[in-house]
């Protein structure tokens, strides 16, 4: 990889950006997981560095509207 060249997953993002943990994590695998899009912004140019404050902001903001709600999916203690 070239120097300055932006780390990207297979979908063109930032390596973990706009990502979700999955069923179970709760908010604390969240908000890792919303964190994990700002591994790559040091190699992105600063113009791109908003639409990344964005995912980010987005997947917090997920988080946080789900720490109110009941868990749902297998190990949540329901039969």
């Amino acid at each position: 990889m070239a120097s300055g060249e932006a780390v990207t997953s297979g979908d063109g993002l930032p390596a973990g950006a706009g990502r979700t943990a999955g069923a179970g994590d709760g908010g604390e695998g969240m908000v890792a997981a919303a964190l994990t899009g700002l591994d790559g912004l040091a190699v992105l140019p600063v113009s791109e560095h908003v639409t990344v404050f964005e995912q980010v902001l987005s997947g917090l903001e997920a988080a946080l509207a789900s720490a109110g709600e009941a868990p749902t999916g297998p190990g949540d203690g329901r039969p």
